[in-house]
């Protein structure tokens, strides 16, 4: 069977990749909300989610759950 995009991890624009790649671009989309508050001299929200603990873990275990997929699949 062949999938596509391939569930191969390491392939470039495969399975791993999409999904890596769209959650790495919903981090981006805080850059684009402006932050209300001057004070702080930060411009918009990236950094913060960036930051935020739970959310790397959530990360970390999604793309866990894709290799482990992609592997039982392949």
């Amino acid at each position: 069977m062949i999938f596509h995009p391939s569930l191969d991890y390491g392939i470039a624009d495969g399975y791993y990749d999409l999904v890596d790649g769209l959650v790495g671009d919903v981090y981006k989309q805080a850059s684009l909300i402006q932050r209300l508050a001057e004070h702080t001299g930060v411009a918009h929200y990236q950094e913060d989610l960036e930051e935020m603990d739970e959310l790397s873990e959530m990360r970390t275990e999604l793309m866990e759950r894709v290799t482990g997929r992609s592997n039982r699949a392949c």
